[in-house]
């Protein structure tokens, strides 16, 4: 026999149930009635019968709502007329570039290369195309056609029992950062970090460069003066810092020079973890 609680229950859910059809039948009656006020706002609008339920249209025929049928010419003008639209659009979004009058034929085609930032492979392909195509006499290679230049310098690579040191140098360094923009200040205070760098795991190969930072300028990269490359550290820290001091000690007695201005320079602070800091203190 049931208790008196689990009656109350049972009455509870049957209520419950009751309610919740009540609200099933009230919400499809409402949807119904703003689907038909919806459909019939378009036909008045639209003059148009709709095959909804109530609307006295046979929903099952397919015939209830015409195709608008175009002629020919009404077609080809609004085609017409698209294209015009899309054609105008076309125009005022693109951003022609700045050619100056009177250049030339090669001149602009490099310009657009360089400033379009091309591939090599991408301005070969072109230059075959124009030398098969026009009168034009261009050259083979992109590198010929862009004038990249030619380093004449020394590639500054000692070579010491199988181990190289690369020294590019302060002053050129800063000198070529600042080419375009002659710096502010002068005094220059420099940070140099020197550590190992393994270059791959399967290898003994290590790179042992020195970079420079100028203090106080956060907004300049960091700077490779030298790079020492072999299977392990350099023997001698004397040989593998023997250029930088060299160089480091003459720019302190005449300045660094940059686009005629004369600055000094002072170092700050050497930044190593402790194998590479014993490494160089030894």
């Amino acid at each position: 026999m049931a208790s008196k609680r689990d009656k109350q229950t049972g009455s509870l859910y049957q209520i419950r149930d009751a309610m919740n059809k009540v609200l099933e039948q009230e919400w499809e009656n409402e949807e119904r009635e703003n689907t038909t006020a919806a459909f019939q706002q378009l036909e008045e609008n639209m003059d148009v019968s709709f095959p909804y339920p109530g609307s006295g249209v046979d929903m099952s025929s397919d015939n209830n709502i015409a195709d608008p049928v175009l002629s020919d010419s009404e077609f080809s003008s609004l085609t017409s007329s698209d294209e015009e639209e899309s054609n105008d659009s076309d125009e005022n979004n693109m951003e022609c570039p700045n050619v100056p009058n009177g250049i030339s034929f090669e001149d602009g085609l490099r310009r657009w290369a360089l400033e379009t930032n091309q591939r090599h492979c991408a301005i070969n392909s072109l230059l075959a195309l124009v030398r098969e195509t026009t009168p034009y006499k261009v050259p083979k290679d992109a590198r010929t056609f862009l004038k990249t230049p030619q380093s004449t310098e020394k590639n500054n690579i000692s070579t010491t029992a199988g181990r190289q040191l690369w020294y590019y140098g302060i002053a050129k360094r800063l000198q070529q950062y600042f080419k375009n923009k002659t710096p502010k200040v002068d005094l220059m205070k420099l940070d140099f970090s020197m550590d190992g760098l393994p270059l791959h795991k399967s290898g003994l190969t290590q790179f042992w460069p020195i970079l420079m930072r100028i203090h106080g300028m956060p907004k300049t990269p960091v700077m490779v003066v030298a790079i020492y490359c072999g299977e392990c550290k350099p023997d001698s820290v004397e040989e593998y810092l023997r250029e930088f001091v060299t160089e480091f000690n003459e720019l302190q007695i005449k300045g660094l020079f940059i686009n005629g201005k004369k600055i000094k320079v002072l170092p700050r602070a050497i930044i190593a973890d402790s194998p590479a800091r014993a490494f160089l203190k030894a």
